[in-house]
């Protein structure tokens, strides 16, 4: 029998009980966490939103079919250098299979995860019998820093911003990863969720060893209507696009169409308008969260989700599924439990709020929440 995940185990388990509760009372429990957009959102972030659809729907797409003007605009408005490269996949998960498959090859024992980061990205590593460490980020005084010994290794795998925390790396951990580059360690970034005006790919596209992948509607929270793009040196060029046959394959015409959107002004004025709605949501979780001295959250987000840190809560409750069903039958509120992101032990516990479904109902169930935990702890 071939191995399980954990997290989808674990999350398949929250699911069941969400099911149950349901099935009880009539009515569903507010998720604070889920990735799943509500439709207010759906109306508030469509109201801006125009593209021009393909009309082929029959034949086959690939990256390299994109004609040179919409090479070089991709370029430019990504900031590639002349020496950068790129494929384009249907989504991150397929980028994270390719990106890793060249780190395969590269025949390196050296490999470590920073977390938080995206599950897929140690269950792909396993899949291909890679052996590897998990590091965590370090975090005191509510700020988050690479850890310093990060120079032991010959490939690093790190997320930007940090995952499901709208974190992004400080000047002193970008001069740490400069640091790294200058010593020839390959270093993979994971920005599915980053803005990208703010991709490290400006800063280190000029280095043969950084690997980054970016996802520009799904950073806007598209989940269907997306592309994604892995950028790598031209030296690679040719690994990729062979390999790429086999783990990808032609994309989708929504896949087509949202590379088309990138590239028009619409794309940035959604931009604008998811970065507004996250924006307010967060200034009405800070004001929430300031009358619980018990928590702690960073206070400089720039994304999509923010996540809440409760040293003093016993982490071992993030994998006891009665603790959630406890939270679930007292506030008909829970969340996912920040291990399901690769928050670490020494990191504590946390859980993370998805700002883009932010309304009224959230607000109500947050606040049920923390007063679930305020009175835990007394």
């Amino acid at each position: 029998m071939s191995k399980e995940i954990e997290r989808l185990n674990f999350m398949s388990k929250i699911i069941e009980l969400d099911n149950s509760f349901k099935k009880r009372k009539n009515y569903s429990p507010i998720n604070l966490s889920s990735w799943k957009n509500d439709i207010s959102f759906s109306n508030y972030i469509l109201k801006n939103f125009q593209y021009s659809p393909s009309n082929n729907p029959i034949d086959y797409f690939y990256y390299y079919h994109l004609n040179d003007i919409t090479n070089k605009k991709i370029r430019k408005k990504l900031s590639l250098k002349k020496d950068n490269d790129f494929i384009i996949t249907s989504n991150n998960t397929t980028s994270i299979v390719c990106a890793i498959n060249f780190l395969k090859h590269l025949n390196l024992e050296k490999i470590c995860i920073v977390s938080p980061a995206y599950f897929s990205i140690n269950n792909v590593l396993d899949n291909f019998s890679m052996k590897y460490d998990c590091i965590s980020m370090l975090r005191s005084n509510s700020t988050f820093s690479l850890p310093c010994n990060l120079n032991n290794y010959e490939i690093v795998i790190i997320t930007n911003p940090i995952f499901s925390t709208s974190v992004y790396f400080n000047e002193r951990d970008i001069k740490y990863i400069e640091f790294l580059l200058n010593k020839g360690v390959y270093i993979l970034v994971d920005e599915s969720l980053c803005f990208y005006r703010d991709s490290l790919i400006k800063k280190f596209g000029k280095y043969k060893t950084f690997i980054t992948i970016l996802s520009p509607h799904k950073a806007i929270s598209f989940n269907s209507f997306k592309f994604s793009i892995t950028i790598f040196d031209k030296e690679y060029s040719k690994f990729f696009l062979q390999w790429y046959d086999i783990y990808s394959g032609s994309i989708s015409m929504a896949n087509k169409d949202s590379i088309s959107h990138f590239l028009t002004d619409n794309y940035d004025l959604v931009l604008s308008d998811f970065i507004s709605l996250t924006n307010n949501a967060f200034l009405e979780v800070k004001n929430i969260l300031k009358n619980f001295s018990f928590c702690e959250f960073d206070n400089e987000i720039y994304g999509e989700y923010v996540t809440i840190y409760i040293p003093s809560l016993n982490y071992a409750l993030s994998k006891q599924l009665t603790f959630i069903d406890d939270i679930m039958n007292k506030t008909d509120a829970y969340f996912y439990p920040g291990f399901l992101h690769g928050v670490r032990e020494d990191i504590g516990f946390s859980f993370r709020i998805n700002l883009a479904n932010w309304d009224i109902n959230k607000k109500n169930a947050l606040l049920r929440i923390m007063y679930y935990i305020q009175n835990s702890l007394q």
